[in-house]
């Protein structure tokens, strides 16, 4: 049975999804707000390069999920920046009557929690992925890196097989993605690599690797990490004894390139930081975790986006 699957948001992330399962057999679309994509990628296709290669025409393209409501696919990706989701999620009623399970594949912690407020929770899925890229123009993106797998879980018992089919789909497609049981544990370790990095590099403008060579900021970064990893410990993640020196290598080696949180800064775009940074202070304070460092970072990047609005 040819499978229909609606990704939202065609940025690095989406468009890298998009063109892997549009090489399936089987109709994707895609919905994005920006007039500029949705015609681009109509009328030119997808075109991935760098770690990974594709090149799709997907079946139609929509300028909101609102618009995509006849389609009745199988699959929702929702592929936006977190800052979208308070627009977007209520959009996803339309599709409570159908058959479609609905995945977040963001970054932060509880995106899904988000959709789960608008949707059946038993069709909600999370996906942690391990790749990323850097949109070179509208449908064409150079992947930076993918690290496999990447995984996927339910937020209910009986989502797990909902899970496990779209794992299969996922790595039939050539991005490897496992089911698993703690995809919560996947979310906070993907989490805590972007909080301690990200509002570092929107408040110094540096790249991960500039921002990773000085002294005194990989001290910041390696402080954040311990307050966080003691937030996640609360909430009942526990990682491996040498998590810090894994994160740290991890960091050290991400290369010369700005991270996504510094791009939309500098391109005036709102940031994700609510749900990353504050997210893990929200957690923190929930459970009378100190985590004043990351406290502080977050009043100056406030202090930083008031200023910018004059």
């Amino acid at each position: 049975m040819r499978k229909k699957s609606i990704v939202v948001g065609c940025g690095a992330v989406g468009s890298i999804l998009a063109a892997h399962l549009a090489s399936l057999e089987g109709e994707v679309f895609v919905a994005d707000a920006a007039g500029s994509i949705v015609d681009a990628v109509g009328k030119d296709g997808l075109e991935i390069s760098g770690t990974l290669e594709r090149r799709a025409r997907v079946a139609g393209t929509f300028p909101s999920l609102r618009e995509a409501a006849g389609v009745d696919p199988d699959y929702v990706f929702v592929c936006v920046k977190t800052t979208a989701l308070a627009r977007l999620a209520p959009e996803l009623s339309n599709f409570e009557e159908s058959r479609s399970l609905v995945v977040s594949v963001q970054n932060g912690i509880d995106t899904e929690e988000e959709l789960a407020a608008h949707f059946p929770r038993g069709r909600v899925l999370r996906v942690v992925v391990n790749f990323a890229g850097v949109v070179l123009r509208p449908g064409a993106v150079k992947v930076t890196f993918f690290h496999p797998p990447n995984f996927i879980g339910s937020l209910a018992p009986e989502g797990a097989a909902a899970a496990g089919e779209v794992a299969g789909l996922l790595t039939e497609a050539g991005l490897k993605t496992v089911s698993s049981e703690s995809v919560k544990k996947a979310v906070w370790h993907k989490a805590i690599l972007n909080s301690c990095i990200m509002p570092v590099s929107v408040l110094t403008g540096l790249t991960m690797k500039r921002l990773m060579e000085l002294p005194g900021l990989r001290e910041l970064v390696k402080r954040l990490i311990r307050d966080f990893t003691a937030v996640a410990r609360a909430e009942g993640h526990v990682f491996e004894d040498d998590f810090m020196d894994q994160a740290m290598r991890y960091l050290s080696g991400a290369g010369d390139h700005k991270p996504s949180m510094l791009v939309d800064f500098e391109e005036g775009r709102p940031l994700e930081i609510d749900f990353l940074n504050g997210s893990i202070q929200r957690y923190a304070d929930r459970h009378g975790v100190a985590c004043e460092t990351n406290r502080m970072l977050l009043a100056l990047v406030e202090g930083l986006l008031r200023g910018r609005q004059g």
